[in-house]
This record gives structure tokens, C-alpha cells and sequence, in this order.
């Protein structure tokens, strides 16, 4: 049907995977699947063609790869969601600590300056006691900035380390689904069973104080 209808532009769709072994084999290799989808073969009739199988063969294979792929889809984008927050936090905590260090500088321009009626000097003793208001301490400011900006500092350098390992576990994300992607079919389907197991125990845990024991699992 499809060889005779299709032909030509079907082995253009194929490309390269046109003489793959897999082609007419009966059965589905996912990673060719996979490979076929990327180039553009999306309908099942296309597939069942190419694998010489069945419709409902290559729909209940692209119902089990969408389930791997919505999974991988949603760690990937919890992550980069949460990477994005401890960015987003950061260059907060660096706009404040670039405020308090404006305010430092004022503070230190009227603590050290050699003539204490400049013009500056005097404009930043205004500004200043704005601030404190009339009874208020410049000094005492000086330190309470000086301790703040050092906590700040600390806070920046740890989500500078918080976004390092984010973006090394997105990388390490990245290269083990690209490697699940290239198994044999065997080995996605264990890894697949493992995860739907895992998922399944973790759903019977209880957490809400009933304290009804979740059923051990053989």
C-alpha cells in the first residue's frame, strides 16, 4: 500500500534510515522510532510502513515513549525552574548589596575626607542624615551596612554554588536521556519499569499523620 502510494516520498521522509535493518522488520525499534519522529515521521500509519507492523502496534509504542518523554519533560523543567529562582535570587541579593555599597561609600566619604566642607562631602552628610534621621548615627549605619553587605555576599556565593550544581545535574540529565534514548528497547523498558516502580512506593508513603504503614512492597 504505502510502498506503492507513498514510495517516493516516504524514503525521502526515511532519509538516511531508509535500508535500516529495522525497516520491514515486524518489529519496532524505538530508537529508529525515535530518529523517525525527529525527521518528521509523526503519523502511525507512516511508522506501521516503515516497521512493516500493525497500527495499534505503533500506538501503543508512542503512548509508552510519550509517558518517558513526559517524565523527562517535567524533572528537566522542574529543574530549569528552579534555576531560574536561585538566578533570579541572586541578582537580587547583588542589586541590594550594590545599594549598600553606594551607601558605604557615603558614609566613608564622610568619615575620611580630608576637608569635611566640600561640596561632596557636605552633599553626603546631607543625604546621609536624611537617613538616620536627626539623632540617628552615621557611623553605627557604616557598621550595620558594613555586617549586612557581608551576609549578603555569603548569600550570593551560595546560590553561585546552588546554580553550578543545578546546571550540573541538568547536564548530567541530559547525557543519561540521551543514553536511554540509544538503549535497546530491553533496556528502556526496564529502566521504565524500575521508574513506574519507584513512583508507585512512593505514592503508598503516608506523610498526612494517619499513621497507617504503607504496604511493603516484594
Amino acid at each position: 500500500m504505502g510502498e506503492i502510494e507513498m514510495g517516493v516520498s516516504l524514503d525521502a521522509l526515511f532519509g538516511d534510515l531508509a535500508n535500516h535493518p529495522s525497516r520491514r522488520s515486524g518489529a519496532i525499534d524505538e530508537a529508529v522510532m525515535v530518529a523517525l519522529i525527529e525527521r518528521g515521521v509523526s503519523k502511525g500509519v507512516q511508522l506501521a510502513e516503515f516497521f512493516a507492523v500493525s497500527g495499534a502496534a505503533v500506538s501503543k509504542k508512542l503512548k509508552r515513549l510519550q509517558k518517558f518523554v513526559d517524565r523527562s519533560v517535567a524533572t528537566s523543567k522542574a529543574g530549569t525552574q528552579l534555576l531560574e529562582v536561585k538566578l533570579l535570587s541572586g541578582e537580587r541579593l547583588v542589586a541590594l548589596a550594590e545599594q549598600a555599597q553606594k551607601l558605604l561609600d557615603l558614609c566613608g566619604l564622610v568619615v575620611f575626607a580630608p576637608n569635611e566642607y566640600a561640596p561632596e562631602v557636605i552633599e553626603a552628610k546631607n543625604r546621609l542624615r536624611r537617613l538616620v534621621g536627626a539623632k540617628g548615627s552615621v557611623g553605627q549605619m557604616a557598621v550595620a551596612l558594613l555586617g549586612e553587605s557581608r551576609k549578603q555576599l555569603e548569600f550570593v556565593h551560595e546560590i553561585q554554588k546552588d546554580v553550578f550544581n543545578l546546571k550540573r545535574v541538568q547536564e548530567f540529565q541530559e547525557v543519561v536521556l540521551e543514553e536511554i534514548k540509544a538503549a535497546s528497547p530491553e533496556v528502556q523498558q526496564r529502566i521504565m519499569a524500575r521508574l513506574d516502580r519507584q513512583q508507585a512506593f512512593r505514592e503508598t508513603l503516608d506523610f498526612s499523620g494517619s499513621g497507617a504503614a504503607p504496604a511493603r512492597q516484594m
